[in-house]
């Protein structure tokens, strides 16, 4: 039953692939809604409001953003590829690129800051201000639960936070997002439409308007690295030090008693324009340097496959399971011989 159903939809086209990534990510988020539910039905009698919220966030990215490419992989990988082979969690890259990915998050923050704060000054026409009222409520009501969540100055929650905050959003939605999702549209885009489309239902898929841009240029940074480098690991690790990084300068701050707003991650570039061009050019240096650092092969892997030469590998195959016509005529004349 496991043979049958492992790699079943293997064969299937990218569309379909598509579409079958989507269907299960649906499925999963109703699975994890109503789980998430019981949690807080439980966590509100024995834990506090803010720990209840924690333990929900983690249940939701286990079931849907883990268990979503877990489940794809099953149904579309090939029965003998692994795991770790179809999510390139088996590719090894050396300390100096991780490095450079590390300076290259560092680098592309002020760039950040400055669409963000562009994209806070966007206003939607006056026909639709009743939705962007509602949208931006919505937003407020998203910033002041986060807020609550990173707000801490318990060494224990710190830890806590790392581990739901940081560390399962960067595992689950880099195997939802690249290993599953921008794997699959290499097979049909080219790599810059693979990237882009990827990056679009990333910061789309976090329901927040006012944070899209920002969040769409992360997500573009982390879909070069990933084709790049042809490692999820090393995406998994840049996307938990971005995340990391929020939730340590939340701590500082509020064992400071610093305003968040005030902090030098948060303002650096937000409405000054001059480093964000120092910081565009440093970060174009580094991914170049990442870009000679890295392997041709892992690119070539995550190129499109062209209609010619699936038709020659299909020939290919073909030639290989017809008998050499020497072989042919020696068998007929054995047969010959015997009869």
């Amino acid at each position: 039953m496991n043979k049958f159903i492992k790699g079943m939809f293997a064969n299937y086209k990218t569309g379909k692939k598509i579409l079958l990534l989507l269907g299960i990510f649906i499925l999963l988020d109703v699975i994890g809604n109503v789980v998430g539910l019981g949690c807080d039905m439980v966590g509100s009698k024995l834990l506090s409001h803010s720990n209840s919220l924690r333990l929900i966030q983690f249940v939701a990215s286990m079931i849907v953003f883990i268990g979503t490419p877990c489940v794809f992989f099953y149904l579309t990988a090939k029965p003998q590829c692994s795991f770790t082979e179809y999510f390139k969690l088996n590719k090894k890259n050396s300390l100096f690129l991780y490095i450079l990915a590390f300076l290259a998050l560092l680098s592309i923050t002020p760039i950040v800051n400055y669409t963000a704060y562009i994209n806070e000054q966007m206003t939607l026409p006056e026909s639709l201000k009743n939705i962007e009222e509602l949208i931006k409520g919505m937003e407020e009501e998203a910033k002041r639960i986060t807020m609550e969540l990173l707000k801490t100055d318990s060494v224990l929650i710190f830890i806590i936070n790392m581990i739901v905050i940081a560390a399962a959003p960067a595992i689950g939605e880099e195997l939802m997002f690249r290993g599953a999702l921008q794997k699959t549209l290499h097979e049909k885009f080219s790599p810059f439409w693979a990237i882009v489309i990827t990056s679009v239902l990333f910061s789309a898929l976090h329901f927040q308007f006012y944070g899209f841009v920002p969040r769409f240029l992360l997500s573009v940074f982390l879909g070069m690295l990933y084709y790049l480098s042809g490692s999820i690991k090393l995406n998994m690790l840049v996307h938990f030090s971005n995340n990391a990084l929020a939730v340590f300068i939340y701590y500082i701050c509020t064992i400071a008693n610093i305003p968040i707003d005030d902090a030098p991650t948060e303002t650096l570039g937000k409405e000054d324009f001059v480093p964000v061009i120092l910081a565009t050019v440093l970060f174009a240096g580094i991914m170049w340097v990442i870009y000679q650092k890295t392997d041709k092969g892992d690119r070539e892997s995550l190129m499109p496959v062209k209609s010619d030469d699936v038709e020659a590998l299909e020939k290919q195959n073909n030639n290989q399971d017809l008998p050499k016509s020497g072989e042919s005529e020696d068998s007929n004349e054995e047969a010959d011989h015997l009869s």
